[in-house]
């Protein structure tokens, strides 16, 4: 398991204490740029005329 569903799990559970709810905000914020990262790469892969494949 990781950290961050680790944490998930705690916040399901009311359990997170406010350094561990920073943490997962902060995770998450970190994942939704990863993410939009990818999009824009497979965006422009398939702009010039590449396939993208979706796993």
């Amino acid at each position: 398991m990781t950290r961050y569903e680790a944490l998930l799990q705690k916040n399901q559970e009311y359990t997170l204490s406010d350094t561990e709810r920073t943490e997962l905000t902060t995770l998450r914020i970190e994942c939704d740029r990863f993410m939009l990262c990818k999009a824009q790469a497979a965006a422009i892969l398939r702009w010039r005329g590449d396939t993208v494949v979706h796993p």
